[in-house]
């Protein structure tokens, strides 16, 4: 782990368990990349500040971008979502889809200290497409009411960002399915 994407810069010492890591599979997890440069990957550090650090392409395995995370997975909403949709990617927030704070209450409930969606609030999210505007992911997505026994029931569609204001991924996907 480099603090720099060079050969020559400082090592930092780190083990596996100081890495910030996500589940992205049943069984798999990869480590948070925040950027990429030249075959490099930025990735995130654990601990009580914001810390990153750079592996090289020699040490790195295969990356997935939150793209290809998305379209390959059933995801939902997460608690940082602002319950806004947009008609269309990157536009004004005069253009959110009608009603859709109404039909999506702010509330979240936390369970064993995670925060969730109600009952009555989509809890499933089909990615139907991503496009990057000025450097940021934005996703139209079809929210639904999801459980594992039904059919999804369709609540709503359309944009939203990848991320919350605060850096919160705002969509995330079932590792393991129902």
């Amino acid at each position: 782990m480099y603090a720099a994407p060079l050969d020559a810069t400082p090592i930092l010492e780190v083990d596996e368990n100081g890495i910030e890591a996500m589940l992205h599979g049943r069984y798999e997890q990869s480590a948070v990349v925040y950027s990429a440069e030249a075959g490099w990957y930025e990735i995130g550090l654990r601990g009580l500040l914001r810390r990153t650090g750079w592996i090289g392409p020699s040490d790195a395995g295969t990356f997935r971008s939150l793209e290809q995370l998305y379209l390959n997975s059933t995801t939902f909403v997460t608690a940082a979502w602002d319950k806004q949709l947009m008609r269309d990617a990157a536009v004004s927030p005069s253009e959110f889809v009608p009603s859709s704070a109404d039909v999506f209450p702010s509330a979240t409930q936390k369970k064993d200290g995670l925060s969730f969606m109600p009952a009555d609030e989509p809890n499933g999210a089909s990615v139907l497409e991503t496009r990057t505007i000025d450097g940021l992911l934005w996703v139209k997505s079809e929210l639904q009411q999801r459980n594992c026994d039904d059919s999804p029931e369709q609540i709503a569609s359309g944009w939203l960002p990848a991320h919350s204001p605060s850096g919160h991924l705002n969509l995330w996907f079932f590792a393991g399915g129902c």
